[in-house]
């Protein structure tokens, strides 16, 4: 077994490991799958750029299901 730094431990994903960003406004909103978090996140602050109230209400969080991706 190989040692890995603990950088390259938190990229390390498994198999269908992909992000959504969330928004708990009056409805529940969910995204499309992304294989990024940092895609996903971009997303997130052109919501919160669009909808300013919703700055507080707005993450991006992992997901293993299968998703339709």
């Amino acid at each position: 077994m190989k040692r890995v730094d603990i950088e390259v431990a938190r990229e390390v994903t498994g198999g269908g490991t992909h992000y959504h960003w969330i928004c708990f406004d009056k409805r529940i909103y969910i995204s499309a799958p992304y294989k990024s978090p940092v895609t996903a996140g971009e997303k997130v602050d052109a919501h919160r750029k669009k909808y300013k109230k919703h700055k507080k209400k707005v993450f991006v969080f992992s997901c293993d299901r299968n998703c339709g991706k």
